[in-house]
């Protein structure tokens, strides 16, 4: 990724659009000048990407999809949904900059709800087949999966 980002501000492009957090920060340690603009970016303010949604400051601005509030929320409705489910997997990338904030506010919701969570780490396609093989070895009632590049 750094690279493709490396190549944009050698070609002196006018803009970079970098749909979410996966790909603004190798744009963001390309340059501090070439304005930045994201789409669905999850946690802008928590990775420091922005210094606040209303007032973003420096070259990076967009829209915010506030992931790490709704990832707790998800977890509540699932519990909600399933009121028996005591064991829940988390289908989460460890490599997309938003989730390890994202994962610290699932942890909360879940010592909250009383529920077990099964951490799943995903990074690449070829991960989903063992993850699920965990979920099923560790009897999951469910299964929560945080947006991110690689499970959109």
């Amino acid at each position: 990724m750094s690279v493709l980002a490396n190549e944009l501000v050698r070609s002196n492009v006018d803009i970079i659009f970098a749909p979410a957090s996966t790909q603004v920060e190798p744009a963001r340690q390309a340059t501090k000048t070439i304005p930045i603009v994201f789409a669905q970016h999850a946690d802008p303010v928590g990775t420091g990407h922005v210094a606040s949604l209303a007032h973003p400051g420096g070259n990076i601005t967009g829209v915010s999809m506030v992931l790490t509030e709704l990832a707790a929320k998800g977890l509540e409705i699932l519990k909600q949904a399933v009121p028996s489910a005591s064991r829940i997997g988390i289908l989460w990338n460890p490599t997309t900059p938003s989730h390890v904030k994202v994962v610290n506010e699932i942890e909360v919701a879940g010592k909250t709800l009383g529920v077990q969570l099964l951490m799943t780490p995903v990074q690449t396609i070829d991960d989903f087949e063992g993850a699920f093989s965990i979920m099923r070895r560790e009897r999951a009632d469910g299964f929560l999966v945080p947006p991110s590049p690689l499970t959109n």
